[in-house]
């Protein structure tokens, strides 16, 4: 069955290809291979020749990898530098520096061997999470559901314009309890498995994971976190958080209307026809694991086919996903026949916080029934709660 449809015209699709180029060149004018390959894959995904990837290069003032030199074993390299955002595992010397010689000895180690190899780990899985994050586009969308859609719950309207005004980079999958283990270094997940998205985790474990992860990227943290109690996955653990907003660099989680938006295709997505012929729940059942074929339990994440061609997996089903917002009715003027009118709103960010405050929900999870595994409908918790239904994905403004 085929998914959602992604139109994007030729002037939108290079100045992804600008905005994607210019991320990639966080650290330098030079392209690394890695860097250059996922530019060179999305433009193939968009119809753009290789010649026009070079002029958007230029344009930047940025450069092509160079192919890499033949190594002679038998002359010793120099340990490449540890990133920054790396500590040092071995212990830190007191004695005197060991003179260097004007000259290197050949070294009879095998190449591969001079390069510290917990840190060249440590950057591989880094980058693959740069690597594979999705661009979605800003842009209008029409958030919220209709008054004539079947099983829509009263807070799911009135459906409303809303802009988002940055293009967003979004995590293809849910936080894995491989990636929340690597970050974090322990693993509150009910069920078990590396493969397996991360659960019982509360909204501010999650917050401390997307700055937990920033540092290791050597981006700057999106929350500032005061009055600190605990330590997260602890008991008790909570903060006062504040969100730098979206212009800033670090990961973060997305705010409600990103994360529909996200969830709907993007601005230009236009719905898979199929979906208005068949049942929900047998268009569910190939996107989705949710109460009638998950079996009980949370499954590896990327299994189910992806809502829309922007390649989004398990954004319905599986865990819900913690989201920013505080959760508050989408804002409505009362007419005087009856009824409201929706108001349109700018990157919308939730409710004033209070002691009594919950944070929304989003996508359902394996547990829900199929009503309430659609992209309108609208979850709310209190942000300390821990639930084996509820995980999360994270984002970076572009």
């Amino acid at each position: 069955m085929p998914g959602f449809i992604f139109e994007i015209s030729a002037p939108e699709a290079r100045r992804v290809l600008l905005d994607l180029a210019r991320f990639q060149a966080r650290s330098g004018r030079h392209l690394g291979p890695a860097q250059w390959q996922v530019l060179e894959r999305t433009a193939r995904e968009h119809g753009v020749p290789t010649c026009e990837l070079e002029s958007i290069l230029d344009e930047l003032g940025l450069s092509r990898p160079t192919p890499a030199r033949p190594v002679d074993p038998t002359v010793s390299a120099e340990a490449p530098r540890r990133p920054a955002f790396v500590q040092d595992a071995s212990p830190t010397s007191t004695g005197p520096a060991a003179p260097r010689p004007d000259r290197a000895e050949p070294s009879t180690q095998p190449v591969e061997a001079l390069a510290p190899r917990p840190v060249r780990a440590l950057r591989t899985w880094v980058e693959e999470v740069l690597d594979a994050m999705v661009h979605v586009a800003a842009g209008p969308f029409q958030m919220g559901s209709p008054a004539n859609e079947n099983g829509r719950f009263e807070n799911e309207g009135p459906q409303h314009r809303v802009f988002v005004t940055r293009a967003l980079l979004v995590h293809p999958l849910p936080v894995t309890q491989q990636l929340w283990q690597q970050v974090m270094g322990f693993n509150p997940a009910g069920f078990k498995g590396d493969l397996l998205p991360v659960e019982s985790v509360s909204w501010y474990d999650c917050v401390a994971f997307c700055n937990a992860l920033s540092r290791h990227a050597g981006l700057t943290p999106a929350y500032d976190l005061v009055g600190v109690q605990g330590e997260p996955g602890g008991a008790g653990y909570r903060a006062d958080v504040g969100w730098r907003g979206p212009s800033g660099s670090g990961f973060r989680l997305l705010t409600e209307a990103e994360w529909e938006l996200a969830a709907r295709g993007g601005v230009s997505a236009v719905p898979d026809p199929v979906r208005t012929f068949v049942p929900h729940r047998q268009w569910l059942g190939e996107v989705a694991w949710y109460q009638e074929n998950s079996g009980g339990s949370t499954h590896p994440v990327g299994r189910r086919r992806p809502l829309h061609g922007l390649g989004l997996r398990d954004m319905l089903g599986n865990v819900g996903e913690w989201v920013w917002d505080v959760y508050e009715p989408y804002p409505a003027i009362p007419l005087p026949t009856g009824g409201v009118s929706p108001v349109d709103r700018v990157d919308p960010t939730g409710g004033m916080e209070n002691e009594r405050s919950t944070r929304c929900v989003r996508g359902g999870s394996w547990a829900a029934s199929a009503r309430t595994v659609r992209e309108a409908f609208r979850g709310a918790l209190p942000p300390e709660r821990r639930d084996r239904t509820i995980g999360f994905r994270f984002a970076r403004s572009v």
